[in-house]
């Protein structure tokens, strides 16, 4: 008993170990995060073999995204890169159940389709599903642990993968807006992207130079401090708006950083960035155009 304990302590403290790694590493690309995360479930579960399979809900579809580096050296049978999840054998029973699945006599399964050419043997198997929200995305799996994989083994894969998306969804949120950015930095308008509570996560150059601010300044501003104070109550209103209806169109006052004021006319959505939901606001500068009507209004009255 106390050498289960001691054991169960010692791979705690080695996922808490890898845990903190990871989240302090920096991948040079999405493959060598993912990559680095298979290995790590390989040998944090005392396993032989890995892999992980991207999954596409709305098709039913599986995708092989990466096999471990054992793996790769002992299987010599060509990879299905896509296929059917009704095509899948019994290792796919873990998107079929939404719940991991552990098999530790894999040979006397009778009902899995058996191996093809040139698979090496497989012993044991624990297949994990991984979600984002109630979304299922991928799935993990490891295999020919010696002993026989338990609910420690679930939990080291589940707490260890659920940082690894996450770290996965954040690095493509940050690539995506990055793409985006390049392409809305010489639109005329000003685009700002905001979060949900209405923070600055980016703004274009237009937004940032027309109101005398440098960019790293405007990001550090939210949408009150933007607003004139005469506008500033409207934008709990107006981010409900968004949030019921999915965009909202209307004209506003900003501020500049002298402390001049532009008017302006807004037409702002809800966009999903890498899963996450964030509000593109596109604003036009209609001073020049408000001005000239109301001269056109008051030489009008004048004449009447």
């Amino acid at each position: 008993q106390l050498a289960r304990t001691m054991d169960a302590l010692r791979r705690e403290e080695e996922r808490l170990s890898a845990l903190l790694q990871l989240s302090q590493r920096t991948f040079a690309s999405e493959r060598e995060l993912t990559d680095h995360a298979l290995e790590e479930m390989v040998r944090l579960t005392r396993s032989e073999v890995g892999y992980l399979h991207f999954f596409h809900e709305n098709k039913e579809g599986i995708e092989l995204y990466s096999w471990s580096r054992t793996t790769r050296e002992r299987c010599t049978a060509a990879p299905t890169l896509h296929y059917p999840l009704a095509d899948a054998g019994i290792w796919a029973d873990s998107i079929r159940l939404r719940q991991a699945v552990i098999h530790n006599d894999y040979p006397g399964m009778a009902e899995k389709h058996g191996l093809p050419d040139g698979h090496f043997p497989l012993s044991r198997h624990l297949s994990t599903p991984i979600f984002s929200g109630e979304r299922l995305v991928a799935v993990i799996g490891v295999g020919n642990k010696e002993e026989p994989y338990d609910e420690t083994d679930v939990r080291q894969i589940t707490l260890f993968m659920n940082t690894m998306w996450n770290i996965l969804m954040q690095r493509r949120a940050e690539e995506d807006l990055a793409f985006r950015s390049l392409m809305l930095d010489n639109a005329i308008d000003s685009v700002f992207v905001l979060d949900l509570e209405g923070r600055m996560v980016y703004a274009n150059r237009a937004a940032y130079t027309s109101r005398g601010y440098s960019q790293a300044e405007m990001l550090d501003l939210g949408l009150s401090e933007i607003d004139t104070r005469e506008q500033a109550h409207l934008i709990e209103q107006r981010l409900r708006q968004i949030f019921t209806t999915g965009e909202a169109a209307f004209e506003t006052t900003h501020s500049r950083k002298d402390g001049t004021e532009m008017e302006v006319e807004v037409f702002a959505r809800l966009v999903t960035v890498s899963e996450r939901q964030l509000i593109l606001s596109v604003a036009r500068d209609i001073t020049e155009r408000k001005k000239a009507a109301r001269e056109l209004l008051h030489a009008k009255e004048e004449a009447e």
